[in-house]
């Protein structure tokens, strides 16, 4: 991605959910590419999101891994947010 993430990115994460998990996931996101997050998509994630439980942000960029721990500090909070320089890393992140 190298735009900006939407609600309609956010809405295609949610249908997503519904159509093949439980109503409460934990996610894994990979950040690749160079995209900012839109307010309302911030605004409605620091509100909540029901269909998310645990996120974890994978990446070893440091620039992306700056943006991750800023969007963990504050909108992506309420949803246990951690980061993770590996998608195994996350997978035993929410192990434990």
């Amino acid at each position: 991605m190298n735009d900006e993430f939407s609600l309609a990115d956010l809405a295609s994460m949610r249908a997503e959910i519904h159509r093949n998990y439980s109503s409460h996931s934990d996610v894994i996101l990979k950040k690749a590419g160079s995209y900012s997050v839109s307010v309302d998509a911030q605004t409605t994630l620091w509100k909540g999101i029901p269909e998310f439980r645990n996120f974890v942000y994978v990446t070893d960029d440091g620039w992306k891994k700056e943006s991750a721990e800023y969007a963990a500090k504050t909108y992506m909070r309420p949803y246990n947010t951690r980061i993770a320089d590996t998608k195994e890393e996350a997978y035993e992140m929410l192990q434990g």
